[in-house]
């Protein structure tokens, strides 16, 4: 709520009228990716509605958001200088809720039940939020993240970009689903 408040805030302070500035917020993909985790997350707490989200949905909320986490530390840290509530709002974007994801799938998530083609399904996600992005950047002239901006780079540096980005995302999948399986083995002990 801190991160939506300063973002509507920032954009209407730059002439966006509250609808605008809504959906530049939303176009975030860090934004968009912290709520699907919180909802998943907050829906595992409760064991809502009979049960928890399916390992599978939690683990892809878990790759997201490493991706979010590895993204901004290397990517976009430096590209800016938040102060205040944005520097607290900043740090449980990229920072707290990956780590607070990664604790919560090792330590809670059922093992076993990942397989490998669930990457595919884990990479629609993804793949839908450049297509909008690559649609509505031109009709609005802002792109959220520089490394998609098709006014400075132009559509052949976005795709490079974009290609390197999900492979990240297919590497980051393939290691949870690698981790799943390897710690759903029985151990030796377990066999006898």
């Amino acid at each position: 709520m801190l991160q939506f408040y300063l973002s509507v805030q920032a954009s209407t302070s730059v002439g966006l009228n509250e609808t605008q500035a809504v959906i530049r917020f939303l176009s975030f993909f860090t934004v968009t990716t912290n709520t699907v985790v919180a909802v998943l997350l907050t829906l595992a707490l409760l064991r809502f509605p009979a049960q928890s989200p399916r390992p599978p949905a939690i683990s892809a909320g878990t790759a997201y958001i490493i991706v979010v986490g590895v993204t901004y530390f290397f990517l976009l840290r430096k590209t800016w200088n938040p102060q205040g509530a944005q520097l607290f709002a900043d740090i449980a974007l990229h920072y707290v809720m990956p780590i607070a994801t990664v604790i919560y799938w090792f330590a809670f998530v059922p093992r076993g039940e990942l397989r490998w083609r669930d990457m595919g399904w884990w990479l629609i996600y993804p793949i839908a939020y450049l297509a909008f992005t690559l649609v509505q950047g031109p009709r609005v002239g802002w792109y959220p993240y520089p490394f998609i901006d098709v006014n400075a780079h132009g559509y052949a540096q976005i795709a490079i970009n974009s290609a390197a980005l999900f492979v990240f995302f297919a590497v980051v999948s393939a290691i949870l689903i690698g981790i799943d399986r390897v710690m759903a083995r029985p151990t030796a002990r377990q066999a006898v």
